[in-house]
C-alpha cells in the first residue's frame, strides 16, 4: 500500500489548521491543546520524511526534533509541578 499526500491529509484532519512543520512553541501550543490532533500531525510528518528519504525537505526533521523537545518541555514542568 503506498501512501500519497491524500493519504497524509486523511491522517490529519486539521481543524484550525495548523502549520506543515510547526515549530518548537508551535508543538508545545497544539500538544496542550490538542494531543491527539499533535499526535496525528507528527506521524503525518515523520511518513513523509521517511517517503522522501534522502531528498526530505530538511523542516521536516526540523519539525520532528522540535515536536520531541516539546514533548520533554512539558513533561519537564509537569515533574516540576508535581515537586512543589
Amino acid at each position: 500500500m503506498s501512501t500519497t499526500h491524500a493519504n497524509i491529509q486523511q491522517l490529519t484532519p486539521l481543524s484550525a489548521s495548523p502549520p506543515e512543520t510547526p515549530t518548537l512553541y508551535e508543538w508545545v501550543a497544539l500538544i496542550q491543546q490538542d494531543p491527539a490532533q499533535a499526535r496525528k500531525l507528527i506521524i503525518a510528518i515523520t511518513v513523509r520524511n521517511n517517503i522522501q528519504g534522502l531528498l526530505a525537505d530538511p523542516a521536516l526533521t526540523i519539525s520532528m526534533q522540535d515536536y520531541n523537545e516539546a514533548q520533554r518541555l512539558l513533561a519537564a514542568a509537569k515533574a516540576d509541578r508535581l515537586r512543589d
